[in-house]
C-alpha cells in the first residue's frame, strides 16, 4: 500500500523591483499633482457648460446628445462624481483628473514592446507634462479621449501578440467609449484604418493595396475635393455661412409638405464634374441637424439625407461599396489555385500577422467584441433609450456638425498652431520624438531590405511614428485648433519620445558596463552639470524681470550654460569614450529642457492656469469668479 503524496501548487511570490517602486513613486506624485487645489482655479468658459449640464443629468432633468457639447460620457462621469461628493467646483474635475491619472500608468502596459526604459520615461513624461497636467485638472473631454485612444492602441497590440480574445473586447469597448466622447475618434480611426488595411492586404494579396487606396481616395474626393464653394450669405454671421437663392436654410419640421427647398448658390463649381456645394457648407444646415431634441425620426432623416443626396457623397458611397465588394470577392470568394481563395492560401503561411487576423473568426470573437463594443454607445447616446434616435444621430449629428465647423474655423489658429505650442511647452518630447522618428526609419529601412521581419519593439516604434505624424498633420488640417486640442498630436509624440530615449539610454547603459564604469567621470560631468544649471536657472529668475538691471543678459545665460557644459563634456571624453561623452551632453541637455517643461507645469496650473497670459489658456474665467 502506497501512501499518497498530496502536493499544492506554490504560491508566487511579489517581488517588488526597482521598477515597480519608480512606478509607485510616478503613482504617488501623479495623485498629488493632479488632486492638489483642483478646485481653486475659476471654471473655464467650456467647463462651466459642462458643469451645469452634468448637473442637470445628476439633479434628474435628463441629458440629449447635442454635438456642439460633443459626446454624453463626460457628463455622465460628471454627474457620478456629483452623486459621490457633492457638486462643486472641485468635484467636477475629479473625474477627469483620474483618467490624468491612470493614463500616466498606461506606459506599464507596454514596457515589453518599447521597452522597460522607454515605458518608464513615457510614465514620467507625462506626469511632469504642462500640457498632459493642465488639461488632466481641465473639466473637457480631451483627457477621457487620450486615455481610450492609448487603450485602444495597447489592446491591438496586445491581441496581435497574445490572441487573447479579452484584448480585442477591451479594445472595441473603449473605442466605443472613444466615440461617446469626441468626434476626435473619426481622425483616430482615420489614422490607424489605412495601417490595419495594408497591414493585412501585405501578407494576403498586395494589388489589395491598391483598391483599398483608391476607396480611400474616393472618399476623401468625394467630402473635401469635387464639391464646389457656396457664394456667402447676403448678411454673414457665425450661424450662417452660406448663402441661398431663398433667404437663410430653414430646419424642416413634420410634415414635410410644408417644406420648400432652398439650395445653396454657388460661387465656384466643383472641380471635374462642376459640382455644387455640400449641405455642410452652410452652418445653419449643421445647426439644424444638431438641434434634434425631438424624436421625429422623419424629419431628422430627412435632414440627413439632405446631406447624403448630394452627387459626390451618394457615388463616393456607391463607389466605395462597389469597391470593398470587389476586394471582398477577389480575397475570400475568387478560386486562384487547386481550389483555393487568397486567403485560403495566405492562411497556410506561417506569419503572425495572418494568425492574428484568423484568430478573430474564431468563437465569434469580432461579433461578441463588436456586440460589447455597441452597449455602451446605445446607452449612452440614447440617454438609456430615453431620446432613441441619439443612436443615430451620436454618428451623423457629430460628423455632419463638426464637418461643418472645419470650414467655420473656430478659433481662427493658422495652420502651424500646434507647432507652436508644442515647441514652448514640450520642445523636450519634439526633438527626442524627432531623434526617435530618425532613428525607427533607419533600422525599418535596413530591416526590409533585407527581407527580414521587424521585432515587436520596431513595430511598435514604426507605430507610434505613423501615429505622431498622421495626428500632427490631420489635427493641424483640421479647421478648428484649440489648445487642448495639444493633447491629441503629443500623447503620440510622447510614446515615440520615450520609445527612443529608452534605446539610446540602455545602449548607453551597455557601453557603460562595457567600459569598466568609469563611474567617477559620469558623475563629475553629471554633478557640476546639475550645479551649473541651478546656477543658471537662479539667474535666469533674476534677469527675466523686468526691474532687473541686468535683463540684457537673459538670452545669454541659456547659451552661457551650453558652453560651459559643452567644454565639461570634452574634458572627459578621453576617460569615458566618445558615446558615453555624448550621452553625457545630451542627458544634461534634456535635463535643462526637463527643468523648463516642469517650469512651465507649476506656472499654468498653479499660479497662472486661470488667466490668459499663458498661450495654453484660452477663453479663461476671471478669477474674480471665484472670489
Amino acid at each position: 500500500m502506497t501512501a499518497k503524496i498530496s502536493t499544492t501548487p506554490a504560491v508566487k511570490s511579489i517581488i517588488l523591483t526597482w521598477e515597480h517602486a519608480a512606478y509607485l513613486a510616478i503613482l504617488v506624485l501623479s495623485v498629488i499633482t493632479r488632486l492638489w487645489a483642483v478646485g481653486e482655479r475659476a471654471l473655464h468658459h467650456d467647463e462651466t457648460l459642462h458643469a451645469e449640464y452634468s448637473f442637470s443629468l445628476f439633479a434628474g432633468y435628463g441629458f440629449v446628445h447635442d454635438p456642439l457639447l460633443h459626446g454624453p460620457f463626460l457628463y455622465i462621469m460628471g454627474a457620478f462624481s456629483y452623486f459621490l461628493f457633492g457638486d462643486n467646483d472641485a468635484t467636477a474635475r475629479l473625474s477627469p483628473a483620474l483618467f490624468s491619472i491612470a493614463l500616466g500608468m498606461t506606459p506599464f502596459l507596454l514596457r515589453r514592446e518599447i521597452g522597460r526604459t522607454g515605458a518608464l520615461f513615457a510614465s514620467a513624461i507625462m506626469l511632469f507634462s504642462p500640457v498632459f497636467l493642465y488639461i488632466g485638472r481641465f473639466f473637457r473631454h480631451d483627457i477621457y479621449a487620450v486615455l481610450f485612444e492609448v487603450l485602444v492602441l495597447i489592446s491591438l497590440i496586445r491581441y496581435a501578440r497574445q490572441r487573447d480574445p479579452r484584448w480585442l473586447i477591451l479594445g472595441a469597448v473603449t473605442f466605443s467609449l472613444m466615440l461617446t466622447t469626441l468626434e476626435t475618434a473619426y481622425l483616430y480611426l482615420a489614422i490607424f484604418l489605412p495601417v490595419i488595411v495594408v497591414v493585412f492586404f501585405w501578407d494576403v494579396w498586395r494589388p489589395g493595396i491598391v483598391i483599398a487606396g483608391a476607396i480611400g481616395i474616393v472618399i476623401v474626393s468625394a467630402a473635401f475635393i469635387l464639391p464646389g464653394k457656396p457664394l456667402p450669405p447676403m448678411n454673414p454671421s457665425e450661424n450662417v455661412t452660406g448663402g441661398r437663392e431663398n433667404g437663410n436654410y430653414q430646419c424642416p419640421r413634420s410634415p414635410l409638405e410644408t417644406y420648400i427647398e432652398n439650395p445653396l448658390r454657388v460661387a465656384e463649381p466643383g472641380p471635374i464634374f462642376g459640382l455644387g456645394p455640400l449641405e455642410t457648407a452652410d452652418n445653419a444646415y449643421a445647426l439644424c441637424v444638431r438641434h434634434q431634441a425631438d424624436n421625429d425620426w422623419v424629419a431628422y432623416l430627412f435632414k440627413v439625407w439632405q446631406f447624403f443626396r448630394h452627387p459626390a457623397i451618394l457615388g463616393g458611397m456607391i463607389l466605395s461599396l462597389i469597391g470593398a465588394g470587389a476586394l471582398w470577392y477577389l480575397v475570400w470568394r475568387q478560386k486562384v489555385s487547386d481550389g483555393l481563395t487568397r486567403w485560403d492560401i495566405a492562411k497556410q503561411q506561417p506569419s503572425p500577422i495572418i494568425s492574428a487576423f484568423a484568430s478573430l473568426g474564431q468563437d465569434r470573437r469580432v461579433i461578441t467584441a463588436l456586440g460589447l463594443g455597441f452597449i455602451p454607445y446605445a446607452l449612452f447616446f440614447s440617454s438609456f433609450f430615453s431620446n432613441p434616435i441619439g443612436i443615430v444621430s451620436g454618428t451623423t449629428g457629430s460628423l455632419l456638425y463638426w464637418l461643418a465647423q472645419h470650414e467655420v474655423k473656430r478659433g481662427g489658429q493658422p495652420d502651424h498652431y500646434y507647432a507652436v505650442i508644442l515647441a514652448i511647452y514640450q520642445p523636450l518630447v519634439v526633438i527626442a520624438a524627432v531623434v526617435s522618428a530618425v532613428i525607427v526609419l533607419q533600422r525599418a529601412y535596413t530591416v526590409i531590405r533585407q527581407g527580414l521581419t521587424p521585432s515587436i519593439n520596431l513595430a511598435t516604434g514604426m507605430l507610434f511614428t505613423w501615429w505622431s505624424v498622421g495626428a500632427f498633420l490631420i489635427f493641424s488640417w483640421a479647421g478648428e485648433k484649440m489648445p487642448w486640442l495639444t493633447i491629441h498630436p503629443l500623447t503620440p509624440l510622447t510614446f515615440l519620445a520615450a520609445w527612443g530615449m529608452g534605446q539610446l539610454i540602455d545602449a548607453w547603459i551597455n557601453e557603460y558596463r562595457e567600459r569598466g564604469r568609469p563611474r567617477q567621470s559620469v558623475l563629475t560631468v553629471i554633478g557640476f552639470s546639475a550645479i551649473l544649471a541651478f546656477i543658471a536657472t537662479i539667474m535666469m529668475a533674476i534677469a527675466i524681470s523686468p526691474t532687473a538691471n541686468f535683463a540684457w543678459m537673459t538670452p545669454w545665460i541659456p547659451v552661457l550654460l551650453i558652453v560651459l557644459v559643452v567644454l565639461l563634456c570634452l574634458s572627459h571624453a578621453k576617460n569615458i569614450g566618445p558615446i558615453l561623452s555624448l550621452g553625457m551632453l545630451v542627458f544634461v541637455f534634456s535635463g535643462i529642457l526637463a527643468l523648463h517643461e516642469i517650469r512651465s507645469s507649476w506656472r499654468i496650473n498653479y499660479i497662472t492656469g486661470e488667466t490668459p497670459v499663458e498661450m495654453l489658456v484660452y477663453t479663461q474665467t476671471s478669477p474674480e469668479a471665484v472670489r
